[in-house]
């Protein structure tokens, strides 16, 4: 059964996530040599080439109610970091459908900048569930929602 695992490098504290690996445990030795362990043996690891391009990443953010008991509509995503591309933030209220905002970064070399997204008037919630993807290399500084508090009597459409 394929496996799901995190790695962290120590030096930067940069994650990486690993979908479909197929060892049970893995380990560095002072020679540098990766090695990879399962029911079958042990085997010597290499350095994976990525011929295919970039690497999709996405991280997911916790549920939140940002704090506010009423519905709320995401206006604006702000964020602050570095990056290569631009972000793709998926949004979802109360566990409705998702939708997407684009996050236009100001700058894509890498260089310390902003970006800025616009939410859709007509998704709002109490509860939000944001998942943050991209193919590219990046570092996040900060993420900023503007939300529109809304009143109790809401009509649904």
């Amino acid at each position: 059964m394929a496996k799901l695992v995190l790695s962290l490098n120590l030096q930067n504290f940069a994650a990486t996530q690993y979908a479909g690996y197929a060892f049970d445990s893995c380990c560095v030795t002072a020679s540098k040599q990766v090695l990879g362990a399962n029911e079958h043996g042990v085997f010597m690891l290499e350095e994976p080439v990525h011929d295919e391009g970039n690497i999709e990443w996405f991280f997911v953010l916790p549920t939140s109610d940002l704090h506010e008991d009423n519905q709320k509509r995401i206006r604006k995503i702000n964020v602050g970091g570095k990056a290569e591309d631009d972000f793709l933030f998926s949004l979802a209220a109360d566990d409705n459908d998702e939708h997407d905002i684009d996050v236009v970064m100001d700058k894509t070399d890498l260089s310390q900048c902003s970006g800025r997204g616009n939410g859709r008037r007509d998704k709002f919630g109490r509860y939000w569930s944001v998942k943050v993807s991209g193919v590219q290399d990046f570092s996040l500084d900060a993420i900023e929602f503007e939300a529109v508090i809304l009143g109790h009597n809401i009509k649904r459409r």
